[in-house]
């Protein structure tokens, strides 16, 4: 009886690993994450510069328009304070 038990043992532990995959390798992660890591932070929202971005085009626009516009008001309050 002993016999037979250790011996369904033996076959069930044979069986067991056999079928198991080989484990890897614990001291660093392989090179397909790091890769996959490193692209995933490439593929993030690319930075545009301060000049070429449309909103700061826009804003240096209306800056010159508040220039211009603040000239002609001043113009203006000259002309008619004086007459």
């Amino acid at each position: 009886m002993a016999r037979e038990k250790k011996k369904r043992q033996k076959h069930r532990q044979n069986l067991t690993e056999s079928l198991t995959p080989p484990s890897t390798p614990t001291t660093s992660p392989p090179f397909e994450i790091k890769a996959r890591r490193e692209s995933r932070k490439a593929a993030g929202r690319k930075r545009v510069r301060k000049e070429r971005s449309a909103v700061y085009r826009h804003v240096e626009k209306l800056k010159v328009k508040l220039q211009t516009n603040t000239r002609e008001a001043e113009r203006y309050k000259k002309t008619t304070s004086t007459s």
